[in-house]
């Protein structure tokens, strides 16, 4: 694959994982050049400098491939009260997303990407964050990827631990961290965050 179709998937996983956090947290995400303003794929793109809760970092760009521009966005796509560092990884031959992997997982591809994220969160300036690593796959649902000591009681499937790793959908993760969160800060979170794309988007 040429190094500018490989930019480009990249580029696009990045995208649509975003698009998943902000439908389901009911966040913005700012619409960097060319990425125009208004409503997608159930997402709302505001203009930089707006406001949006959420950025797609250019590739190559220091810092996580989607930026928690928010204190909204921090607080919700969170564990434990820390924001995630979420890092993206779209490739063909690294992983197959059978039913071998739920079984033995690519620990060593996932332990290379955690060593290269925790590097960036230990060099950056910025807040303390926990990492959240993505993968991704031609003709597959994204998969989440994280560390966690405690744990919830029951998961649905499929969920997957391997060592001190988790893996879920990526849906099914976010679904889980919301519900992780206390119920008061649960609505007031979710609440605050349609009421302001409701405003942005008339």
């Amino acid at each position: 694959m040429k190094t500018s179709s490989a930019k480009a998937k990249g580029r696009s996983f990045q995208v649509l994982v975003a698009e998943t956090f902000s439908r389901a947290f009911c966040l913005t995400i700012e619409a960097a050049p060319p990425t125009k303003t208004g409503i997608r794929n159930g997402v709302c793109y505001v203009a930089e400098g707006a406001g949006g809760d959420l950025r797609v970092r250019n590739m190559g760009q220091a810092g996580s491939d989607i930026a928690l521009l928010s204190a909204k966005a921090r607080q919700l796509i969170s564990i434990d009260g820390t924001p995630l560092y979420i890092e993206c990884k779209c490739q063909e031959n690294s992983w197959d997303f059978g039913p071998s992997f739920w079984k033995d997982g690519p620990l060593r591809t996932i332990d290379a990407a955690f060593q290269q994220t925790y590097k960036a969160i230990t060099t950056s300036r910025s807040r303390t964050f926990k990492p959240l690593i993505v993968l991704g796959k031609n003709r597959h649902i994204p998969i989440a990827v994280w560390e966690s000591i405690s744990m919830p009681i029951q998961w649905p499937r499929p969920y997957a631990r391997r060592g001190s790793y988790n893996f879920t959908p990526l849906e099914q993760f976010c679904v889980f961290i919301l519900g992780a969160k206390p119920v008061s800060q649960r609505q007031q979170l979710t609440s605050t965050a349609r009421i302001s794309r409701t405003r942005l988007t008339v």
